[in-house]
């Protein structure tokens, strides 16, 4: 059936810290400076994801970034919303 892969958006991480992680690119649409963070939203494959930064960022809407997460901390959740 379908399922649906959850990240934490500080589990996600950009560039080249991205090395030796399963790796997706995103098009930013949103910057939002949060203060001692940012959050930034991109799509990728259709979707809206997130991923905090720690500090400044020099990232802005359009710009398309390389990600990379952990995948032994996703978590995956059923149709019906269950983690499984």
């Amino acid at each position: 059936g379908k399922a649906t892969l959850g990240l934490r958006p500080e589990h996600i991480v950009v560039g080249a810290a991205s090395v030796g992680f399963e790796i997706i690119e995103g098009r930013v649409s949103v910057v939002e400076p949060m203060g001692a963070d940012a959050v930034v939203w991109f799509e990728c494959a259709g979707q809206t994801m997130s991923l905090r930064l720690m500090g400044e960022t020099e990232l802005k809407p359009g710009d398309v970034i390389s990600v990379g997460f952990d995948i032994a901390k996703a978590s995956l959740f059923g149709a019906d919303g269950s983690r499984l």
